[in-house]
């Protein structure tokens, strides 16, 4: 009996396995969550075939399950930040929170595969999140040996143009969202970040740039109001002249007669 007849004859809603694919996101997620759903059917196919002995074991299915628990938080973060349909900046640092906080979690666990899983996950986390990176640049930056800093300048320099503004922008649209405001960093970046103090050193660099965009913006309001004045006025001047001559015109004369 082939496995497919097995799967339905237990009346199981899904009819097929996945396989992951390296290239694409969440692809083990996805492949794990669907088979768990064939558990019943891999233990009667093993029954009915007896040279099957590729049917997980019970540990290996407990594992699965924790192992979903965790990848489901960066498959629900994924689909979040990449949908089309409506704006997304301002969900990422909630997004993003939520990773750390499950990796946190994870690297503590009891369990000790779920902190062998986890620690290199929180590894490329911190890596990619770029305050690691940050630290032992600024550190190289200010090194008593001239090789090192003269190697650390230019990386620092580029670090900041690609890094810098990135995690910046990201938490601007989080403020700019009324429902999170200022609200969303005070929750998030002690999570994030490796200190409170770093993380209110953030939140006041977050602050002082919305401070300087409003700054800037009531200038460039105050310069399109004053031109909006004049062409205004500017408009008014015609009309009034194309008012008065239209008056002295024969034909409205005329129409005024009739």
């Amino acid at each position: 009996m082939a496995f497919c007849d097995v799967v339905e004859q237990k009346g199981l809603k899904e009819r097929k396995l996945i396989i992951d694919c390296p290239t694409r996101w969440n692809s083990t997620f996805n492949m794990l969550s669907t088979a768990s759903k064939f558990k019943i059917a891999f233990a009667a196919y093993k029954e009915r075939e007896p040279h099957y002995d590729f049917a997980p074991s019970l540990e290996e299915w407990n594992k699965v399950e924790k192992i979903c628990k965790l990848l489901e938080v960066f498959n629900r973060a994924t689909h979040v930040i990449s949908g089309s349909e409506y704006p997304t900046a301002n969900l990422y640092l909630a997004e993003v929170w939520k990773v750390k906080e499950i990796l946190d979690k994870a690297n503590e666990d009891e369990d000790p595969f779920m902190r062998e899983m986890a620690i290199p996950m929180k590894v490329k986390f911190d890596k990619y999140w770029v305050w690691k990176v940050k630290e032992i640049l600024d550190k190289a930056n200010e090194d008593e040996d001239p090789f090192m800093r003269e190697m650390a300048i230019p990386m620092k320099v580029k670090f900041d143009k690609y890094w810098g503004e990135c995690n910046l922008l990201m938490a601007i649209a989080s403020v700019l969202d009324p429902r999170c405001k200022f609200h969303m960093m005070r929750i998030c970046f002690p999570k994030i970040y490796k200190s409170q103090e770093v993380a209110d050193e953030n939140i006041k660099k977050v602050r002082s740039s919305l401070d300087e965009l409003y700054d800037e913006c009531v200038a460039l309001s105050l310069v399109e109001a004053s031109s909006s004045v004049a062409n205004l006025n500017s408009n008014n001047q015609l009309s009034s002249y194309a008012n008065v001559v239209a008056v002295k015109t024969g034909f409205d004369e005329i129409m005024s007669i009739i």
